[in-house]
């Protein structure tokens, strides 16, 4: 891990949490305060899906980890390229702790790594999650596959972090950001 003070890195900054924790307003929101490009596992995941053109019919769990790992292969070669162009940017998903442990050490020696862990209580993340699966806004890569019951399982089966060994500031998101995005911007800043 290089200095704290040594600026000739670029900095790479991981939002992770569980499904309907607010990683994806959050990296948005801390990309546009860096200046930096920011890119989601769900938005390449739903460009899989429409340029495979997947039969709605035929789409079921196994195909919605499919795709969420070729995803997480894009997300990783895109970090991988804007790294070796001496870039900083932001990675939103639902970083798998231990997997993305491993996935992410040849970005150790070449960028500063921040990791922002977004957190919510349980009753407020399966409330998110029923009102995000009642509206019509989701692409349907997530239909079907999404369901509540889904949800409670996976949080019981997948460890969504924090990834462990990476300097992480906890955000609560249950009211907005705690601590607010200025702070949270600096924390990653603070490379």
């Amino acid at each position: 891990m290089p200095q704290s003070g040594d600026r000739s890195q670029p900095i790479l900054i991981l939002v992770s949490g569980m499904p309907a924790s607010g990683k994806s307003t959050l990296a948005e929101q801390l990309a546009t305060e860096l200046r930096v490009p920011f890119f989601t596992k769900d938005g390449i995941k739903e460009l899989l899906f429409d340029a495979e053109d997947v039969d709605m019919s035929s789409m079921d769990e196994e195909t919605s980890e499919r795709l969420g790992a070729q995803a997480m292969t894009v997300l990783y070669d895109i970090a991988q390229r804007i790294l070796d162009a001496n870039g900083s940017l932001v990675l939103e998903a639902n970083f798998r702790a231990q997997l993305a442990r491993t996935q992410i050490e040849p970005f150790l020696s070449q960028a500063v790594v921040r990791q922002v862990a977004c957190q919510l209580p349980m009753e407020q993340l399966v409330q998110r999650f029923e009102e995000r699966q009642d509206g019509d806004e989701r692409h349907p890569v997530h239909t079907g596959v999404d369901d509540v019951q889904q949800l409670v399982e996976d949080l019981e089966h997948k460890d969504y972090g924090p990834i462990p060994d990476l300097p992480t500031l906890l955000v609560d998101t249950s009211d907005g950001f705690d601590p607010p995005l200025r702070e949270i911007a600096r924390f990653c800043r603070e490379a």
